[in-house]
């Protein structure tokens, strides 16, 4: 992943903060996103769930 990621950012990959947690994070929301869009309704903590780790990750984008 992260050589495909070095052809879309400006910086070298190994000078990104965090970028590893980022990444599982983004992973982690994407496993489910076309369950959450597409399938049946979820239960309330797993909807909460995902919204937490999006909040983790956009917290870890906006500071580094």
């Amino acid at each position: 992943m992260k050589k495909i990621l070095e052809r879309y950012i400006t910086t070298p990959v190994e000078n990104v903060e965090h970028l590893d947690q980022i990444l599982e994070f983004a992973y982690k929301i994407e496993k489910e996103r076309n369950e959450l869009a597409y399938g049946k309704p979820v239960s309330e903590t797993i909807l909460k769930n995902q919204i937490h780790l999006f909040f983790k990750l956009k917290e870890l984008v906006e500071n580094v």
